[in-house]
């Protein structure tokens, strides 16, 4: 059977750009507390929504700075790395806000609603492109757009494809091999130093 044709992402953010909406979101109180937790970890790990959705409260290990993946994409698990500062703004959620939230029926879920029930992957991707809106940030976009952009950035920065993968709990190297298409700051700094017409004044 012909395969599917894999699509360049419309939009990546930069590393400014991230920093932008990452500062803008505390502006709105103790949501925009748990809304930087979830953003974080969306650009610090590059899971899908539905595993962010999906993570409980012991799948982020605080101590090794990992998180549990039960039953990725595929029903496969995985372990991936979450940055230092990504566990600062998960355990100053757990702590100051989810306790005000939950109750009796909330359970082991990681991230809520203000009414103590799991997020929705409807409310995770209008939560993921509220705030590059709200953040004056024109790019389409909404939780997929995190998981391009830490890819896209881990390889402008050295990581490999193999690791990528890993990372980012694909089945195919294929399917990683869309952010080569992406990396343009790479590509052209490759292109300026190797083209002989790119060196000509």
């Amino acid at each position: 059977m012909p395969g599917v044709p894999r699509r360049i992402p419309r939009a990546v953010l930069t590393e400014p750009e991230i920093e932008l909406i990452l500062d803008h979101v505390l502006l709105y109180g103790d949501r925009g507390i748990r809304d930087r937790a979830i953003l974080e970890t969306l650009y610090a790990t590059g899971l899908r929504r539905m595993e962010v959705g999906r993570l409980t409260i012991t799948d982020v290990d605080f101590a090794t700075h990992v998180v549990r993946v039960i039953e990725g994409k595929g029903r496969k698990d995985r372990r991936v790395p979450i940055a230092s500062r990504a566990c600062h703004w998960n355990l100053r959620y757990l702590t100051d806000i989810r306790p005000q939230w939950s109750h009796e029926r909330t359970g082991p879920t990681l991230f809520l609603s203000t009414r103590g029930n799991p997020l929705t992957p409807g409310q995770l991707s209008r939560l993921g492109a509220k705030y590059i809106h709200r953040a004056g940030v024109n790019k389409p976009g909404a939780c997929h757009v995190w998981r391009h952009s830490a890819a896209t950035l881990m390889l402008e920065n050295g990581a490999g494809l193999r690791q990528i993968q890993e990372m980012l709990g694909h089945a195919s190297i294929a399917t990683t091999q869309i952010y080569t298409h992406l990396s343009l700051g790479q590509l052209k700094a490759v292109y300026a130093k190797t083209h002989p017409a790119a060196r000509v004044d």
